[in-house]
């Protein structure tokens, strides 16, 4: 069997998309099931993509080309915010077996299976269809492999380490504002800054940022994983990042940096799993993000904290649970 991904990456983008794609392939990957990637975005994702194979193609733009490719493949997924609802018709009709990895039901899905392993992805109340299965909530949140591995994440006494990582391309330009602010009012502490190539600022901060913090530009997954594991608290957008944090036990800050994140963050919220401080343009952001982490630099507090995640993740075993589909 041969399964193949259409997603997409970018400036404007992000890697979340790419994650998940990349954490479905390593579960189709334990079952010897090859796996192919077609990506629209920029060729800077090496590191992201690992040993993974993958084509850099703008499939929205040469569809006689992608379908020409996508013969060769038994199965397709696809994590998309721009496909349009009849592309996913066209793709139906061509593959028996279609994944659509949806956030906030964007369309109405053709036949197939729709993922959603967001926190609230039950409360979107999915139309019921004869012709859809629906994999939905945190059971079938697709997590790469790395994360989901035990880690032995420790709660330290004291904080030593901040890690801000605001996405692969840090939308808002947030992340060396906040690494001054923290130092400014914590100079003792280390701030950890993580960029992806695709940061439009990059060459404008890199320097100033290197010079300032502990920068690292596209980590891969081991690397990222041991900077998490050396953190005690994470500052964070909503997005695919803040689960993978959760898994490893680290307590975060979260902003809100895109409408498509807001539903993630209030569940969240109200579940007490990550600390919501408001929109990136907040006129009192820098006041609440500072009171916020006072509040978890207590001890107690991410102790809490911690075991509220191993209480909720520990019935993710994604890479058994997304096959339930061929049962």
């Amino acid at each position: 069997m041969k399964v193949i991904f259409l997603t997409e990456s970018g400036k404007n983008i992000g890697l979340g998309h790419l994650t998940r794609c990349i954490a479905i392939a390593d579960a189709f990957e334990t079952r010897k099931i090859n796996t192919f990637f077609i990506i629209n975005g920029q060729n800077n994702i090496k590191n992201v993509m690992g040993k993974k194979k993958y084509k850099i193609l703008n499939w929205l733009k040469n569809e006689k080309k992608v379908f020409k490719l996508l013969k060769d493949y038994d199965s397709i997924v696809i994590d998309s915010y721009l496909a349009s609802k009849s592309f996913y018709i066209k793709l139906s009709k061509l593959k028996k077996l279609c994944i659509y990895i949806d956030d906030n039901k964007r369309i109405s899905y053709p036949k197939g299976i729709v993922l959603n392993g967001n926190i609230y992805a039950r409360d979107l109340n999915y139309p019921k269809n004869k012709n859809i299965k629906y994999l939905l909530g945190l059971k079938y949140l697709p997590i790469r492999k790395e994360f989901l591995d035990e880690h032995g994440f420790v709660v330290n006494k004291k904080v030593k380490q901040i890690l801000i990582t605001l996405g692969g391309s840090d939308v808002r330009n947030m992340s060396y504002k906040l690494g001054r602010l923290l130092k400014n009012e914590f100079p003792n502490i280390n701030i950890f800054i993580i960029l992806g190539s695709n940061f439009k600022y990059l060459n404008k901060y890199k320097d100033q940022i290197k010079k300032e913090f502990n920068l690292y530009i596209d980590p891969d997954v081991k690397k990222l994983k041991k900077i998490m594991l050396n953190s005690d608290i994470a500052i964070s957008s909503g997005g695919q990042t803040i689960y993978e944090l959760m898994h490893i036990g680290l307590p975060s800050v979260s902003l809100l940096l895109a409408h498509n994140q807001l539903d993630n963050i209030k569940i969240l919220k109200e579940l007490k799993l990550s600390y919501y401080v408001g929109k990136w343009n907040d006129k009192y952001l820098n006041k609440k993000i500072i009171k916020t982490i006072k509040f978890i630099m207590k001890y107690r507090v991410r102790k809490k904290i911690n075991k509220k995640y191993k209480t909720i993740l520990n019935k993710n075993d994604f890479n058994n649970k997304i096959f339930t589909f061929l049962d």
